[in-house]
């Protein structure tokens, strides 16, 4: 881990084409990173803060705002499966929070 700290691009990939975890901002701002970048077999994902990640905020944020979109989540989860609704309900709640969060997050089709 301290040979990736002040990293320009912390990038790593979803098998199950998920976009970011808390998680993986959470490491982001350990190791300093300047922005995060998933990898699946569908999306390509980018985050980066505009200014520093500011977890404490950002982790209220996300938990209400996951919390507000998971009955659309569920309705997925019962059409469609597990990695649909997640898929689905990581991204709109980076989608809808990035403002707040202060951060510029984009989602590519591969």
């Amino acid at each position: 881990m301290q040979s990736m700290r002040g990293a320009n691009v912390f990038a790593h990939n979803h098998p199950r084409s998920i976009s970011f975890s808390m998680e993986d901002v959470v490491f982001a701002e350990k190791i300093d990173a300047k922005s995060i970048v998933v990898t699946s077999k569908l999306n390509k994902y980018t985050m980066k803060p505009i200014g520093s990640w500011q977890i404490d905020k950002v982790r209220v944020l996300f938990e209400k705002e996951n919390a507000r979109l998971f009955p659309q989540a569920q309705a997925i989860f019962n059409k469609s499966g597990q990695e649909a609704a997640d898929r689905w309900l990581f991204h709109n709640t980076w989608l809808n929070i990035k403002d707040k969060a202060n951060y510029i997050y984009t989602k590519e089709a591969m």
